[in-house]
């Protein structure tokens, strides 16, 4: 697994969860590059999934239950999952 990480410099996106706002974006895929329409989030703030769409409000929206399922079954994204939720419980036991 490459990780690649992109300043998305004035294209913030914003969370449709929890309205985090990002400036930043790592791509764990096979496929190098930023991210384009389609492709999977996962909120560091939140830990939740959203797709990136330019037209979208903040530049992200809510899954459909089709494409949550194929994240879910994407190993590379419960890798990533499992990586932040392993890093926010470090830091809560930290403090």
């Amino acid at each position: 697994m490459a990780i690649e990480h992109h300043d998305l410099g004035e294209n913030k996106i914003t969370c449709p969860w929890c309205a985090a706002i990002h400036d930043c974006a790592m791509n764990t895929g096979a496929e190098p590059g930023p991210p384009e329409d389609g492709s999977i989030n996962i909120c560091i703030n939140c830990e939740r999934i959203s797709v990136y769409e330019e037209k979208a409000r903040g530049g992200l929206r809510l899954p459909t239950d089709d494409e949550h399922t194929e994240a879910m079954g994407n190993p590379e994204v419960l890798k990533a999952l499992w990586a932040l939720r392993r890093t926010h419980v470090m830091i809560q036991r930290s403090n």
